[in-house]
């Protein structure tokens, strides 16, 4: 390879790492094949077998990390949603979820803006008690308000979709979102539908 050659494909690798620190687990074994193929070591038994095993490494890092998301196959399986759960302008793109939803359905004995799971440590969330199951996600106050559901009243709500995002809502006590916190990876949200049932 000539120096050419290496600035086009290093410059592209090393802008990509002030993007993502952690695509280091992709390209440093990607990096390294480079290396051993343009020194002309390739051609030796031991290198051969590096330069196989960082191949493949960084393709198993690749599938692992970033493959899942292009083909929108990682999905967040849980039944309560992370203190960041709910609509915003910042959302970076939409992800199905898999036709096995899960459904909840009862009567509604109370909900509000608490602390995730009531520790102190944890941002302000909203949260849905039906008949003693307590679920937290952001989301459920604007699927509650657009229902109209009361305290009483028996009620049934999903979530119908999520959207990927690497923002954190920032709750005042009214739950108005007032700010905005960078998390350290992306996380699902999920986007909420709820109705009053019979």
């Amino acid at each position: 390879m000539s120096e050419p050659i290496y600035i086009i494909i290093g410059i592209p690798m090393f802008i990509s790492l002030f993007y993502r620190a952690e695509y280091v687990r992709f390209l440093a074994p990607l990096w390294l094949t480079i290396y051993i193929i343009e020194q002309g070591f390739l051609w030796t038994a031991h290198s051969f077998i590096i330069a196989v095993t960082c191949l493949v490494v960084a393709a198993l890092i690749f599938y692992k990390y970033h493959a899942k998301q292009f083909f929108k196959q990682e999905t967040k399986n849980s039944d309560e949603a992370t203190s960041s759960e709910g609509p915003s302008d910042n959302i970076s793109e939409a992800v199905s979820l898999p036709s096995n939803i899960k459904r909840y359905e009862g009567q509604l004995l109370a909900f509000g803006i608490a602390n995730w799971k009531h520790n102190p440590d944890n941002d302000l969330s909203f949260y849905v008690n039906v008949n003693g199951k307590e679920v937290w996600a952001i989301g459920l106050k604007d699927a509650l308000e657009a229902c109209g559901a009361n305290v009483g009243d028996r009620i049934a709500f999903w979530k119908e979709s999520a959207v990927r995002t690497n923002n954190a809502h920032v709750l005042d006590q009214n739950g108005t979102v007032i700010d905005y916190r960078k998390l350290d990876s992306e996380v699902l949200r999920g986007i909420w539908h709820m109705v009053i049932i019979d």
